[in-house]
């Protein structure tokens, strides 16, 4: 209790702003490479018989839910992660002169790196479920 006292006003902000980008970027390589582990499922099943009315329409619902989800977190009215206004100077320098949108798909390039490095492990996973069916 002692110690939150003695932090001022600026402590805490930095405080908040740190532990922002750290939940951004989680939420970025969980969330982007997710997207794409999603394409790759869905090209592979896209080429069996079976593909065709309740499989394709509950694919055609996940992608739709996963872009309203990704344009909530764009156009968000309350914790607003893509708002660059919101940002310090000095952290809102860093990026330059982008909008909120262009921020925003730099975020969604952070699951790309995740998702090749980690691929070899969705994989094993995949013929884990294969080989136990």
């Amino acid at each position: 209790m002692e110690i939150a006292k003695k932090r001022n006003k600026a402590d805490i902000q930095n405080a908040l702003a740190r532990s922002a980008s750290v939940v951004k970027l989680v939420r970025g390589v969980a969330n982007n490479a997710t997207w794409l582990v999603m394409m790759d499922a869905h090209d592979a099943i896209k080429k069996h018989p079976n593909y065709r009315g309740k499989v394709k329409y509950l694919y055609k619902q996940a992608f739709k839910e996963f872009k309203n989800n990704e344009r909530q977190l764009l156009y968000a009215n309350e914790n607003r992660m893509f708002h660059l206004a919101d940002m310090t100077p000095t952290t809102r320098k860093i990026y330059g002169n982008i909008t909120d949108a262009q921020y925003f798909e730099y975020w969604q390039g952070l699951g790309a790196r995740a998702y090749t490095e980690g691929n070899q492990w969705v994989s094993s996973l995949d013929n884990k479920y294969r080989l136990s069916l």
